[in-house]
């Protein structure tokens, strides 16, 4: 048998076999349809049991909470509800997070139905992969029973996804700083994390690592070499801001705080440690202005922003708030007139604000 009548046979029964074919599709897609348009009452997680309680729908619970009813609608767990007269609204509305609300209608008694601003486990059955991260090393402290969910997201407005208090350029992080009030105390030297978001950083739920993993890429290189210096730099356990603006100097301006003196850290710090003594006590004694004639030869230098602070800036804070970052209140233009003191200005160090001998010395050993 040639090829060319193999060919000829196969194509003739595909027109023979089409109209066969196309009853069984449509066959299969009837029983579909028909086995899941059934009015049986499923829903992905079984609502709370409440005993004794039998399910009355969301009208029920307009009298009381009339602007909940009217916000829920339009929350995104309000998809599941379009109306009491669809068979699965007694477990897809009010019912299906507070559990079935007869007895609660009759009585008033907040005992009579759940609250999962009491109990989470009414969230995370729906919110599965949330609970995992709740298990991690380091997350929130959901589980153990010091908050629940609600303290952060609001469940029946369109603010679900969005911490309560949304998401505005001023309160982005509102939600998080009424627990955290340290993170918000003003510093000279200050990560910008208002402007960018905790989140940037931080996981809320939960992560492996303190900083809860919440950075896809590594962090940019850092003056200090050490890819885990912002995270434990930055922040002491307790959760303040460890570096003070002195301090923030030393540490980046000295040669002992560069990487290619290769002196053990012990070492570094011991002698950063003694230089922050020395200059302190030189600023409680040299206080009023300062005569810069009398200052030795190398003291003379003042810090010069654009040759001493702007490529330490460029290969370290710029590579992530550089000008293709958003705008912000404190640029690099206002940095260099906190360092340069004068009315704008501020005292970096112990002295009186640019004109201390302290940043005189501080320059001549730069």
């Amino acid at each position: 048998m040639t090829t060319k009548t193999n060919r000829l046979r196969q194509t003739l029964g595909w027109f023979l076999n089409f109209p066969a074919l196309l009853c069984l599709a449509l066959a299969s897609a009837i029983l579909i349809s028909c086995s899941t348009t059934r009015r049986a009452p499923v829903t992905l997680a079984a609502p709370p049991q409440v005993p004794g309680a039998t399910f009355v729908g969301n009208q029920a619970c307009v009298e009381c909470h009339e602007k909940i009813h009217g916000d829920f609608p339009g929350s995104p767990h309000g998809r599941f509800y379009r109306g009491d007269d669809v068979h699965w609204a007694p477990v897809a509305g009010c019912e299906s997070c507070h559990g079935a609300g007869s007895k609660h209608v009759e009585t008033g008694l907040a005992a009579d139905i759940v609250n999962p601003r009491h109990d989470p486990l009414a969230c995370l059955k729906c919110h599965v992969s949330t609970h995992g991260e709740f298990t991690l090393p380091h997350h929130h402290r959901v589980l153990e029973g010091r908050m629940t969910c609600v303290d952060c997201h609001e469940p029946h407005g369109q603010k679900i996804h969005q911490p309560t208090g949304g998401l505005g350029l001023q309160q982005r992080d509102a939600v998080c700083v009424q627990c955290h009030k340290e993170q918000t105390a003003p510093h000279v030297f200050e990560h910008e994390a208002l402007r960018e978001g905790c989140m940037t950083c931080h996981k809320p739920h939960g992560g492996p690592r303190h900083a809860r993993a919440a950075r896809r890429q590594p962090l940019p290189p850092l003056p200090r070499a050490n890819p885990d210096w912002c995270r434990r730099g930055v922040h002491r356990q307790d959760g303040s801001h460890r570096l003070s603006a002195w301090r923030h100097l030393l540490v980046s301006r000295l040669p002992l705080g560069r990487a290619r003196f290769q002196l053990q850290p012990a070492l570094a710090v011991l002698m950063r440690t003694l230089l922050a003594i020395l200059l302190s006590g030189v600023g409680a004694v040299a206080q009023g202005p300062v005569d810069i004639a009398k200052l030795p030869m190398p003291a003379e230098r003042k810090v010069d922003f654009a040759t001493d602070i702007q490529p330490l800036l460029e290969r370290s804070c710029l590579k992530c708030h550089g000008d293709k970052r958003p705008k912000s209140d404190f640029r690099m233009t206002s940095r260099e007139l906190a360092l340069k003191g004068g009315e704008l200005g501020v005292a970096i160090l112990p002295g009186d604000s640019a004109n201390s001998p302290l940043v005189h010395i501080i320059a001549g050993l730069v």
